[in-house]
């Protein structure tokens, strides 16, 4: 007879559809490892706290329609040229980058003497299959920053931006981009209209031309004054006593790094060598990179956003992190966990799988059983990869809402051979996004008679998916 220690809850639940009976339970003490490690996580806002707290880096989500000049207008704020790399002139992912918006000085930097502030801007993508990023940084920001195109006016994602920035209660700026192109009346026009939506009343309306640095000083004063009101707080731990945390805006697959973790550090400072659980991961940080300038750092302190390069035992991603909690904590601890974790899932996986009792299943359900499985029968089969969970969670977002298609499998990085198998066995296309098949793998899918379609825009990806279903 061997002792099982398990959540009692859940065997206790699942021995109840069971009828019980034959099984013997027993509740028992184990040391207290809390399953989220947020339970004891510190609060830079908690008054009783004895860690010091100092102002970090403001967080601005910069929002918008499709070429409504966002990336223009950081590229102008730094002096970079992000915009002219990106395919067809699209942002796809969110684009980290770091500009000073308060060259400090004021007093010689003194008492009385405004601090530098370097701000972390998030720019989103402006197509509507990404609304899962829009929201992702509006949630995470301390402002948001508005283009709208004085040429366009009010568009479809401009409304869902207004509509990030309402919810989660940020204040905004609004840039009337492309002034060069518009008259004064044009200008007040689309203020007045601006000027109707909850979360646009009291917002700074600035015409500017991101492509004209000149023309953004207006802009980068109303960010100085928003960040010092007391809407937003920046307060944020730096002791490096304290386990860090944070957030995964991303994981992206790269040749010889494996997976990388894109993180908002929140508090305390990253080190490489340290442990840390996020989601269903835990690994050792082998290396960071500060994502705005590619230059590797040996901390990552609180507003910045820093790649991280990790080591782990497990091969398979079984879970991607996106949107999901950092925890630096020890390695006992990220061990005990991540069990924790996979276990809780285990089980809600074997509750799920249950079927209801011979007594309570009626007709209706036996019908509705049936026509769905009917329906994925009739639904073309797909496979798709991607190069980060941000943009694979975006494609899918898309194609699920597609009744004639059944996505049989998802996931990041480069095909496999798994992947080309799978497909052969029933009968599926697979669709890629920047990521690269191997030369063998493309042998193989040939020998097999599996169609390998790669994309760089995901536009494209998805119209093509639609037309196949239509076949």
């Amino acid at each position: 007879m061997k002792d099982i220690v398990l959540p009692y809850d859940a065997v206790q639940s699942s021995i109840d559809g069971t009828g019980g009976g034959k099984y013997a339970t027993r509740r028992i003490s184990v040391e207290p490892i809390p399953l989220d490690p947020a339970a004891v996580a510190v609060d830079a806002n908690d008054e009783n706290s004895n860690f010091p707290v100092r102002d970090r880096s403001p967080i601005i989500a910069v929002m918008g329609h499709i070429d409504h000049g966002k990336t223009t207008l950081l590229d102008t704020l730094r002096g970079s040229s992000i915009a002219a790399t990106e395919i067809e002139g699209i942002t796809q992912t969110i684009n980290v980058c770091e500009a000073v918006i308060d060259g400090g000085g004021g007093g010689g930097g003194g008492a009385g003497g405004r601090q530098r502030v370097v701000a972390t801007f998030l720019d989103t993508p402006g197509h509507y299959h990404f609304y899962r990023m829009r929201n992702s940084a509006a949630n995470l920001a301390d402002a948001a920053l508005l283009l709208v195109s004085l040429e366009d006016g009010i568009m479809d994602q401009t409304e869902e931006a207004i509509g990030c920035i309402e919810g989660e209660n940020i204040p905004a700026i609004v840039c009337l981009n492309k002034m060069d192109l518009a008259s004064a009346d044009k200008i007040k026009v689309l203020t007045k209209e601006l000027r109707k939506y909850v979360a646009l009343e009291n917002a700074p309306m600035i015409a500017i031309s991101a492509l004209d640095k000149s023309t953004l000083d207006p802009v980068l004063e109303s960010l100085r004054n928003v960040v010092r009101s007391d809407k937003v707080s920046l307060k944020s731990i730096f002791d490096p006593a304290v386990n860090a945390d944070g957030v995964a805006l991303e994981l992206v697959k790269r040749r010889n790094a494996g997976s990388v973790i894109r993180l908002l550090i929140r508090n305390g400072i990253v080190r490489p060598g340290s442990h840390f659980v996020c989601g269903l991961i835990q690994g050792k940080i082998r290396k960071l990179t500060n994502v705005s300038t590619g230059a590797e750092v040996d901390e990552g302190f609180p507003g910045c956003v820093v790649d991280v390069t990790y080591s782990s035992r497990l091969k398979k991603l079984e879970h991607v992190p996106l949107e999901l909690e950092f925890y630096v904590v020890s390695e006992r601890d990220a061990k005990v966990i991540f069990d924790q974790r996979k276990m809780a899932i285990h089980f809600e996986m074997c509750k799920q799988k249950k079927l209801p009792s011979q007594d309570v299943m009626s007709d209706a359900t036996i019908t509705s059983e049936s026509t769905e499985e009917e329906e994925e029968e009739c639904a073309k089969p797909v496979i798709v990869k991607a190069d980060s969970a941000g943009t694979l969670a975006s494609i899918l977002d898309t194609l699920q809402d597609m009744q004639s298609i059944h996505i049989v499998h998802s996931g990041i990085g480069e095909v496999s051979e798994t992947d080309v198998s799978l497909a052969s066995d029933c009968d599926s296309r697979i669709y890629c996004f920047k990521v690269r098949t191997p030369q063998r793998i493309k042998k193989m899918a040939q020998k097999k008679n599996v169609l390998v379609e790669s994309y760089t825009a995901v536009h494209k990806l998805i119209s093509d998916v639609n037309d196949h279903a239509l076949v």
